[in-house]
């Protein structure tokens, strides 16, 4: 049976759901996922403060979708109003593993927004459904993962992860390139990706060498990371963990 209402045992589904944790989207903390969702309509940072925790509309959603509804929408959010959605469904999942144990507890049923007659978010359509089965399948993959234990668990799971997460923000395919006669392969990894929200932090770099470009022997790859703030390459041993990879924005791996 398909779960199309989100009320009672399955209210943790619901934008309007309270976030003891909040939902992060670029950078601010917001009490619920529609709070998030909402603010994201305004291009202008200063302008979303009032949706965030501890702002004038407080903790009731259906305040902010009033207030959203009236905002000055920013050019082109129709077309990117699905991805700003699982980008925003997948911090709310990946800062409360209480959250992530209900969401993986409902097995593969299918997810229906159903009760609000909305025929964009739910119906045949379905987006809000398809972007929480799309998280469920993300934090089953890590799961599966950290299950296993041992060295190189976490390569499983980041394969595992970049399949479940096709048309959300997985990472990007390799791009291989020559360089004095060497060739590099350049793999690019950012903080939104699932690698980063849900698989452990324990993940190796070379976890990520093995399941993305499939080394069977790393003994001879090195791995150099560039950043948003260091465009210099800095070299890191394979053993640097996913805690460690990334500080700040967009971080590439590169190969050789």
């Amino acid at each position: 049976m398909p779960i199309n209402r989100f009320r009672g045992q399955y209210y943790f589904l619901s934008n309007f759901y309270s976030c003891p944790e909040g939902v992060e989207y670029e950078g601010d903390l917001y009490p619920t996922s529609e709070h998030a969702y909402q603010a994201a309509k305004i291009e202008d940072r200063p302008g979303r403060d009032s949706f965030t925790v501890g702002g004038s509309l407080g903790t009731n959603p259906m305040e902010a979708k009033r207030k959203g509804g009236k905002v000055a929408m920013r050019a082109g959010f129709d077309s990117m109003r699905v991805k700003v959605m699982g980008t925003i469904i997948r911090s709310k999942f990946a800062r409360d593993p209480r959250l992530q144990e209900l969401l993986t507890s409902t097995g593969n049923q299918k997810i229906v927004e159903g009760h609000t007659n909305d025929k964009f978010w739910g119906g045949k359509r379905n987006h809000l459904g398809n972007c929480l089965m799309r998280v469920r399948d993300e934090i089953a993959a890590a799961a599966a993962s950290s299950s296993t234990g041992g060295s190189g668990a976490g390569a499983g799971a980041v394969q595992s992860t970049v399949e479940s997460s096709a048309g959300a923000a997985a990472p990007s395919s390799p791009k291989a390139r020559s360089k004095g006669g060497a060739v590099q392969v350049e793999v690019v990894v950012r903080r939104s990706d699932p690698l980063f929200m849900f698989l452990p932090k324990t993940t190796t770099v070379q976890d990520i060498v093995t399941a993305h470009l499939g080394y069977g022997d790393v003994s001879a790859v090195r791995a150099s990371l560039l950043s948003s703030d260091d465009p210099s390459p800095q070299q890191v041993d394979l053993t640097c963990t996913l805690e460690n990879v990334a500080a700040n924005g967009c971080v590439s791996l590169i190969i050789e």
